[in-house]
């Protein structure tokens, strides 16, 4: 046990080091939003374990400590503001091409998702249908063959679909969604944007998480889809779980 503990520690340690700020001096003596922020990870760190994939897209994450004192949000309106910036981050991204936005920028999207989420605007809308398919895509994504077997398969139609990804962005998905004309099906997304590193309580963890039973009733019915057998550490819920061979 005390090994075990020592462990844990030590990857945090290690982790907490290896975190930097991009451009350190446009940081200082400007807005206080960043102290909501913790640090970037660097290329190599932005990776998941679970889904054996590096993240093209460096997610930001949240303090939900000091964002919670200062915005009285709840637990799942910190991790809709999480995502929602995220979501629009990237966006800002991809408007700027290869320059990085301007403190100013950063500022100005940060008080429009506090906007939006005060007036209830989510980047994660759960369904309502009583029975919900999450639906861990990452395995599926090296074959194009195992892919479309999943989407030609009953995970698309006896319940809601929700997509989940360890290793894509919310703009991939949706990108993903698209080049296979999947539209119509009202496929919602929660992408690695939205996991973070506070449990329901506000305690800190050791990893990335994601607790859906803060997102569901209790009388809809989870089921979890994907190539393996197990649920990965990030989903944290009361799941059935579906095994969806692609073999």
């Amino acid at each position: 046990m005390k090994i075990k503990y020592f462990l844990i520690i030590l990857v945090l340690g290690c982790s907490t080091s290896a975190l930097r700020r991009d451009n350190i001096g446009d940081y200082q003596n400007t807005s206080s939003i960043f102290k909501y922020f913790y640090p970037d990870l660097p290329l190599w760190a932005n990776f998941s374990q679970a889904a054996q994939c590096q993240r093209s897209f460096r997610g930001k994450i949240f303090d939900f400590k000091n964002l919670e004192m200062d915005t009285s949000f709840d637990y799942k309106e910190l991790v809709q503001f999480q995502y929602l910036y995220n979501i629009e981050y990237n966006r800002l991204l991809q408007s700027l091409g290869e320059d990085s936005p301007s403190v100013k920028e950063e500022e100005k999207l940060f008080y429009n998702v506090l906007a939006n989420i005060r007036t209830g605007i989510y980047g994660f809308n759960p369904p309502k249908y009583q029975r919900i398919h999450l639906i861990w895509i990452d395995p599926y994504l090296d074959s194009k063959k195992d892919f479309l077997k999943l989407i030609n398969s009953n995970a698309l139609v006896l319940g809601h679909p929700v997509f989940v990804s360890l290793c894509l962005s919310h703009q991939e998905v949706v990108d993903l969604i698209n080049r296979n004309d999947l539209q119509n099906k009202d496929i919602r997304i929660l992408s690695f944007e939205a996991f973070s590193l506070f449990d329901s309580s506000l305690h800190l963890q050791n990893a990335l998480k994601f607790d859906f039973s803060q997102f569901f009733e209790k009388n809809q019915k989870l089921i979890f889809y994907s190539s393996k057998e197990v649920v990965p550490n990030e989903f944290f819920g009361d799941f059935e779980v579906f095994k969806q061979d692609p073999q």
